[in-house]
């Protein structure tokens, strides 16, 4: 078991009162949520809320984490409809465990308690009452006695306890399948400590596959050739994602499958870059593929730089050598990208550059000699090599850079027209021209002569160092790559937003579509076309990945 830490944080809160009707007495339903624990292993951190309860003379303890309260709110806004209750949300920027912040929230929790077993309707519900251990006389704090691992166990009370442990799971008690999240946990510790370290107690979710009923799925963030990516708030712990759902029989018809497999593969190793978008799960139905992605709200950079026309160079070096870093770690993981322009690149709500859209990429190019020869990219961005239809290789990613980079510098790609046929003869055979009332640095014009070099072989990057050579280039001799890649540089721009809502930087092109209605279904017709559909038995064999994070 990883070493458990724990920051124990006492709060004295006013107790909560509400009458819990009774045809001969009517005796007093009181919650308080006194504390918060914040529990850290070596793979997770988590927040653990200590609800007092008491009804009458009798009184238990109840500890929940966050997950749990977005679980139950879930469930009771499924049951109820239009349900008017409000869960105190997540932090929106700083730690979700600074101490402020959790005292603020056990008074949220409270009040939202409160709320619950002031509402008729609520407190019969089976989760509320399992939530809140209404039914459980054996927890009575009275009769309660510590065993040698200091998790409490009950002896017995004024009803006729029974001695189970009572830190216990409920989810034998657990029957409704399409209810989303994993059973509760209760953990009864006498309020002077908590000294879960020395028991074997499993606070995290249990393993389950994802389902679209999962989620609740928002807004249209943007479209493709196969689908829509949309943004989706997970209902166990309210958490915002890019979620990106492709149509399978697209797929197939278009012989995509191969692209569609290699670009989860590739996202599910993005983890491990600050420039990459993360994947955070993949599941499928029958019908269609589910990429769970960050959610980055900044917009693309295309959208900003045809609101700007250009960037100043400080700004472009800045972008650039954050897409170098990223191309450098793909390449190292024999990668090819193949697809970097502005519409592919977010801005997160820091000013940080992110990648996004691995469908193109070609994997197993580990040396740079070896090579591959796919005609794929976008028009303005393809190197010569492609275009002349040639094998080649990771330095097509690096003329991808040179384009994007004179691109913020310039405000257009550089060998540009709307006729594609004359776009690819200046490709292949115009100079690199610089415009000249657009000042950029000597070294500016060098490092995109040496990217935009039609030889792929003398190209800037293109030997067996790849990134090192781009990053030593005296573009980029005032950067402190350390810094650069640790996310301690002050990006030159942070977009404008007001919450993690905020789509404003987002194209109203997609964010005024309507999220498509086989996604606004009843959650149980979603969660029947979901069953059934084992990973190996279609040609998307293998694509289903969910972290225990997330199950």
């Amino acid at each position: 078991m990883h070493k458990i830490t724990s920051h124990f944080m006492s709060i004295v809160r006013p107790a909560l009162t509400v009458e819990n009707a009774s045809p001969t007495r009517k005796p007093t339903l009181t919650a308080l949520v006194t504390s918060a624990q914040v529990m850290e292993t070596a793979s997770k951190k988590y927040a653990v809320y200590h609800v007092e309860m008491k009804d009458g003379s009798r009184s238990w303890d109840v500890y929940r984490r966050y997950t749990e309260f977005c679980r139950l709110h879930a469930a009771l806004k499924k049951q109820i409809a239009g349900l008017n209750l409000k869960l105190p949300g997540k932090r929106l920027f700083g730690s979700n465990f600074d101490p402020a912040f959790l005292k603020s929230r056990c008074d949220g929790l409270t009040e939202y308690i409160r709320l619950i077993i002031n509402d008729g309707r609520l407190l019969p519900i089976r989760e509320v009452r399992e939530f809140l251990s209404l039914d459980e006389r054996s927890n009575a704090k009275k009769s309660a006695t510590s065993d040698d691992s200091g998790v409490e166990t009950s002896s017995g009370n004024e009803s006729g306890g029974d001695g189970r442990q009572a830190a216990r799971s409920s989810e034998d008690d657990e029957s409704d399948e399409s209810r989303p999240g994993s059973a509760m946990i209760n953990i009864h510790l006498p309020q002077r400590s908590m000294p879960i370290a020395k028991g074997n107690i499993n606070l995290g979710p249990s393993e389950r596959p994802l389902k679209p009923d999962d989620f609740e799925f928002l807004r249209v963030l943007g479209r493709g050739s196969f689908g829509k990516v949309l943004l989706a708030r997970r209902y166990a712990d309210q958490h915002l994602y890019a979620v990106k759902v492709l149509e399978k029989r697209a797929v197939v018809r278009r012989n995509e499958t191969q692209h569609i497999m290699a670009e989860r593969n590739v996202l599910r190793n993005n983890q491990l870059h600050p420039f990459l978008v993360s994947l955070h799960a993949s599941f499928q139905t029958r019908e269609k593929l589910y990429f769970v992605l960050d959610f980055v709200n900044g917009g693309e950079l295309f959208f900003h730089l045809q609101r700007e026309r250009h960037f100043s160079e400080a700004r472009a070096r800045f972008y650039s050598a954050e897409m170098a870093s990223a191309l450098g770690y793909l390449h190292s993981a024999g990668v090819v990208y193949r697809d970097l322009k502005p519409e592919n690149i977010l801005l997160d709500n820091e000013g940080h550059l992110v990648l996004t859209d691995f469908g193109l990429c070609k994997e197993g190019l580990v040396d740079s000699d070896q090579t591959t020869a796919t005609f794929c990219g976008t028009p303005e961005y393809l190197a010569p090599e492609v275009i002349r239809k040639e094998a080649y290789g990771r330095s097509v990613d690096w003329w991808c850079l040179g384009a994007v980079l004179y691109e913020m510098l310039y405000g257009l790609p550089p060998f540009y027209s709307r006729d594609t046929a004359v776009m690819y003869d200046a490709i292949l055979n115009k100079p690199l021209h610089f415009r000249d009332h657009i000042p950029v640095s000597q070294a500016g014009k060098d490092i995109l002569s040496a990217l935009l070099q039609k030889d792929g072989r003398t190209r800037l990057g293109s030997g067996p160092a790849d990134f090192e050579d781009v990053r030593n280039h005296d573009f980029f001799s005032c950067l402190n790559w350390d810094d650069l890649m640790q996310r301690k540089m002050t990006p030159p721009f942070r977009p404008e937003l007001n919450d993690a809502y905020d789509l404003r930087n987002i194209d109203p092109e997609f964010t005024r579509e309507p999220v498509p209605a086989s996604l606004l279904q009843a959650r149980s017709v979603r969660a029947a076309s979901s069953l059934g559909c084992r990973d190996g038995d279609n040609v998307f064999a293998g694509f289903s990945y969910v972290p225990t994070t997330l199950s």
